[in-house]
């Protein structure tokens, strides 16, 4: 005799908005509220950190935190000091600290200061320069750090010249002049692996670069060039995890393998939801600073600005891009801030 359907549809019903549920999730989870720095959990010592620059007046500076899987995990406040009130840079060092550029008055000078268990410490200052770009690199051997330091307009910086430092104290380890024009904007650890060697953003394209002894500006033949597609706009940040490389463009995200021909594919958009119901940039959104993600090399998390559907204004928010153009919303800044840079801090 055959069984009766009603309670598979029972069963059937009573699943469904479950399994539909699961697929969809969460679309716009809770962030961490940047006027409450420790009001959660410690984070990790591989974390991502997101700089927020205050756009209210009665706003300070903020950091805003993400374990590996993108949970929110204790941020830090910045010092409510003129010194600081312009940050534009942050990397991360081996240990979990970080280090933020901060950018003096009228865009010149500017200082590199150390955060670490809560307190920030000023550590380099520089007359005319400001740092533009920071990453942890291996330097021979030696963990250090590159800081490409220059000048410019917010979204407009341009590099005048590399400096590397030991992370253990920050004592320099070489400095080198850019050459002047064409400009860099952006530095990373060299895709390729060698030593003494560093990833570059010059005029939009990816040129590794190599130190050689007595050098005043840092070599480029025969060193690997990577070009990026004429519509992918201003590109102003970089990053590189193993054989992947993004760089991040005002019309969208470009990537690389080392596996591929030398040229960027791209730039990918926000098209679609990776998730039911995501809220989606509107046209006219311009895409920032970028990172690869830490669980998934072939996702690349990007500082969005401009008006998200739901939203009534421009605001800055963290995505997570996927390569077909699939969006994960991870973070929308509070309108007292902008979200204008983020990197990796601990080993990766």
């Amino acid at each position: 005799m055959a069984r009766p359907l009603v309670p598979w549809l029972l069963a059937l019903a009573v699943l469904a908005p479950l399994a539909a549920g699961c697929r969809n999730g969460p679309v716009r989870p809770d962030g961490p509220d940047p006027d409450r720095p420790g009001s959660l959990d410690p984070c990790p010592a591989a974390h991502l950190a997101v700089l927020l620059r205050a756009s209210d007046h009665e706003a300070v500076p903020r950091i805003v935190r993400f374990d590996g899987s993108l949970r929110a995990c204790q941020g830090a406040a910045l010092p409510d000091d003129s010194d600081y009130d312009s940050p534009r840079s942050i990397g991360g060092l081996d240990d979990g600290s970080e280090l933020v550029g901060f950018a003096g008055g009228y865009s010149t000078g500017g200082i590199l200061a150390l955060v670490s268990e809560g307190a920030i410490t000023p550590r380099l200052e520089h007359e005319e320069y400001f740092p533009v770009s920071i990453a942890a690199v291996d330097w021979g051997g030696t963990p250090a750090v590159a800081v490409l330091w220059g000048d410019g307009d917010a979204g407009r910086e341009e590099g005048e010249q590399v400096e590397v430092y030991a992370q253990s104290d920050l004592s320099r380890l070489g400095a080198w002049s850019t050459g002047g024009y064409p400009y860099e904007t952006a530095i990373a650890p060299a895709s390729t692996g060698q030593a003494n060697r560093l990833a570059t953003v010059v005029e939009n394209d990816l040129q590794e670069v190599r130190a050689d002894p007595g050098g005043e500006t840092l070599a480029t033949t025969d060193e690997l060039f990577v070009g990026t597609p004429s519509w992918t706009g201003r590109v102003d940040s970089l990053d590189v995890r193993g054989d992947r490389v993004v760089a991040g463009g005002s019309n969208g995200v470009v990537w690389w393998r080392r596996d591929l021909p030398n040229a960027f594919l791209g730039p990918l958009t926000c098209r679609w939801g990776h998730l039911v119901g995501t809220p989606l940039p509107e046209e006219g959104a311009e895409y920032g600073d970028v990172a690869i993600d830490a669980e998934d090399p072939d996702a690349t998390l990007v500082i969005v600005s401009g008006t998200v559907a739901g939203d009534d204004g421009r605001g800055t928010h963290l995505y997570r891009l996927h390569r077909r153009g699939e969006c994960e919303l991870v973070y929308s800044a509070p309108d007292t801030h902008e979200a204008v840079a983020l990197g990796w801090a601990g080993p990766r």
